[in-house]
């Protein structure tokens, strides 16, 4: 067996080839045996999606740059801390705090760039969460994110510094009764249903037209399915009868003298014609006195002559 490697592209499936080995008996390939890498599925990682979030945040409030201002004074630390403690949990990005910091670093160049060296450590040193991570509402607090702000930035990591986490959750949920609703609403209206004001106002409960044909209700309702009745038996009646077609046809001809005649004249020769053809079939079934060269036998001729 001689191995033999091949490099293959990724084709979008949580697999990839990675070598191909030959499997021989000699000069003879008896076949291929393919190494497969499986990638592991990208795991969820809360301080990540928070960072997304705060750049979002920032862009929402600031454009592309942090301006120079007392508003980055407070900022800026919270989002420090974030990088730090990464560094000091255990199952944190970074392995140690100066990989934090450059990371940091990095990201304040983004947002920051008229910081310098000594603003970054200033900022540093004063950060006061290295335990563990902040819940949603702490960093909310830091950052100063309302509930307005996080509908509109549909932000799911950062909670809202002006309400509780219960009237948040409270919230959340009518919404989502909400556009349930709103859901379903439009599920029916596609469906063909109308809206329950145009039902009521189109009702014939509240019309009441019995009361303008001076009728009660059931008289009405009665008379209603009576005609009903009659429009479908009348819909579902068939075509008219041999009789009726004739009348018909009479009358079409009256109003036109010449094509009568002319139907006259056509009934007495198609009458004169099975006339004729009626009697030459009789002189032909006609049997004459038998003869000896006749064809027919004695039982066959009484037979024909009973006829």
């Amino acid at each position: 067996m001689r191995p033999r490697s091949q490099s293959v592209e990724n084709t979008g499936l949580d697999c990839a080839t990675t070598r191909i080995e030959e499997l021989k008996i000699g000069n003879t390939v008896l076949g291929y045996l393919a190494h497969i890498r499986r990638f592991r599925k990208p795991t969820f990682h809360r301080t990540l999606y928070r960072l997304q979030e705060i750049d979002r945040l920032l862009q929402h409030r600031h454009g592309q740059v942090i301006p120079e201002s007392d508003d980055a004074e407070w900022i800026i630390p919270p989002i420090a801390a974030l990088f730090r403690i990464e560094a000091i949990v255990a199952d944190g990005i970074f392995r140690s705090e100066d990989e934090a910091f450059g990371s940091f670093e990095q990201w304040l160049q983004r947002w920051a760039p008229w910081a310098d060296v000594n603003f970054s450590s200033d900022i540093w040193s004063k950060i006061s969460w290295c335990e563990r991570r902040p819940k949603a509402d702490a960093l909310a607090d830091a950052l100063g994110v309302t509930l307005a702000e996080r509908t509109l930035l549909k932000l799911t990591q950062i909670g809202a510094c002006d309400v509780t986490t219960e009237q948040r959750k409270a919230i959340a949920k009518e919404r989502k009764r909400t556009n349930d609703r709103l859901a379903k609403r439009e599920k029916r209206r596609k469906a063909g249903a109308i809206p329950r004001a145009q039902y009521e106002a189109e009702s014939i409960e509240r019309n009441r037209p019995w009361d303008e044909e001076e009728k009660s209700r059931a008289t009405f309702f009665r008379d209603k399915a009576k005609q009903a009745e009659f429009e479908a038996t009348e819909a579902s009646e068939t075509s008219p009868s041999r009789v009726c077609k004739s009348i018909l046809l009479a009358t079409d001809l009256s109003q036109f003298p010449e094509s009568a005649a002319g139907a006259t004249s056509n009934k007495k020769n198609s009458a004169n014609w099975k006339g004729q053809s009626a009697r030459g079939n009789h002189e032909h079934s006609e049997v004459g006195p038998k003869d000896e060269r006749s064809s027919i036998f004695p039982g066959q001729e009484e037979k024909t002559n009973a006829v």
